[in-house]
């Protein structure tokens, strides 16, 4: 897991000079360049499948992951998801700095 300050320098990096919701669509983007979908992650202790993610403007829900599992499909807010099973350490990462930039820890 990274370091606070390391996490604080990544935050930093995505939103520089984003306003209000741009933090949001500034998280957006670096999901998009950092992570190939899908991705395994885990929904209270399920193992889903993460086929995209989204922000659909609506700052109290924050990022949303498209999920799939067993041919049904959900959007599910990124903090309930644990995108650290089975992933590349840059999404844990990138999931880490989201969170506290949300002020989540």
């Amino acid at each position: 897991m990274a370091r606070d300050d390391e996490l604080d320098e990544l935050i930093e990096e995505i939103i520089i000079d984003a306003h209000g919701d741009e933090g949001y669509w500034s998280f957006l983007q670096a999901f998009e360049d950092e992570v190939s979908f899908p991705v395994a992650a885990s929904l209270v202790g399920m193992l889903v499948v993460v086929t995209a993610i989204d922000f659909d403007g609506d700052e109290r829900r924050g990022l949303v992951a498209r999920v799939e599992r067993d041919g049904a499909s959900a959007t599910i807010s990124v903090v309930d998801l644990d995108l650290t099973t089975g992933t590349d350490p840059a999404v844990s990462r990138l999931v880490a700095a989201y969170r506290r930039w949300l002020g989540i820890t």
